[in-house]
């Protein structure tokens, strides 16, 4: 994640195509606590140094990510897992709590269902405003299990 590439005005971060798996634009809208995580960020890198990334400690993207890792598998107690097994969490618990599978996949950047084939030709929609309120239930979901877990620490 780039400055450049975030509103946080308007609550967006737009990753351009040569950073996309399927090589196309995608604009992830950003929920109320992700704002409160990069303003953070912004807070953090005034004291250790301006860079282009938003997570960095050294100007690198990733920088870190190794003993951080660690050091959150110790806390989590939940191994092996990956950065992809989040977005399949995500993915699925968006779909139980009853969003459209092809919102799901416009929020996760899937060209598949109603955008794939012959039906991608003509469908160019984007979602963004049914995108939004299950990206806050998510956000919501997620702040509520780390409140129920600092509960029981």
């Amino acid at each position: 994640m780039q400055w450049s590439e975030l509103d946080l005005i308007g609550k967006t971060w737009e990753i351009p195509a040569s950073r996309t798996k399927n090589k196309l634009p995608h604009v992830v809208l950003l929920s109320d606590p992700v704002i409160g995580i990069i303003q953070s960020q912004k807070a953090l890198q005034e004291v250790i140094g301006k860079s282009g990334y938003v997570f960095t400690c050294t100007g690198n993207p990733f920088s870190g990510w190794s003993r951080s890792k660690q050091r959150l598998d110790g806390r989590a107690g939940i191994e092996p897992w990956r950065l992809h097994d989040l977005r399949r969490t995500m993915v699925t618990g968006m779909n139980e709590m009853g969003t459209q599978p092809h919102i799901v996949e416009a929020i996760v950047n899937h060209i598949s269902g109603h955008r794939s084939g012959v039906a991608g030709v003509y469908n160019r929609a984007l979602y963004l405003e049914e995108r939004r309120q299950p990206l806050d239930s998510w956000a919501d979901h997620v702040v509520a299990l780390l409140k129920t877990n600092a509960k029981k620490t």
